[in-house]
């Protein structure tokens, strides 16, 4: 049960790193867009003498947008990382406990063998027992018949 909360955790967390990561691309690209407008309207504005003022604050926002992206990106892959190794951890404990239990399951099966063989020799010592007790009255009544 814990495994699978485990797995489940962890497939979330793959689930936010490729988010984050499809976010990260988006911005990214709509930054190169924009920074090949800005380019283009660099040129238009040098032209004209005019400022780009309202293009470099757009392309500062996606600059900061994509340092955001990238913290969450770097945070959600640490949080991978740890969930990854408390997995593996687990599934080292499984391995341990899955032999411990062969190793008992295999002494039990041992055991019942054991018994089961004594259990076996004592009832062919019982019926020893049994056919030297009729043996011994058939002898009595024999000799007691002849007297």
């Amino acid at each position: 049960m814990r495994l699978q909360i485990a797995v489940n955790a962890l497939s979330v967390q793959q689930m936010l790193v490729n988010d984050a990561e499809s976010q990260r691309s988006k911005a990214y690209n709509a930054m190169l867009e924009l920074a090949a407008e800005l380019t283009v309207r660099d040129d238009e504005n040098r032209q004209n003498l005019t400022g780009n003022t309202v293009s470099q604050a757009m392309l500062e926002r996606y600059r900061q947008d994509i340092l955001a992206i990238d913290q969450e990106l770097a945070r959600s892959a640490d949080s991978h990382s740890r969930a990854s190794e408390h997995l593996d951890h687990m599934r080292t404990d499984l391995a341990k406990t899955l032999a411990d239990y062969l190793a008992r399951k295999k002494s039990l099966e041992q055991l019942e063998a054991a018994f089961e063989a004594e259990q076996r020799t004592a009832s062919l010592l019982r019926a020893e027992m049994e056919d030297d007790d009729r043996d011994d009255f058939h002898k009595t009544s024999l000799s007691a018949g002849r007297a």
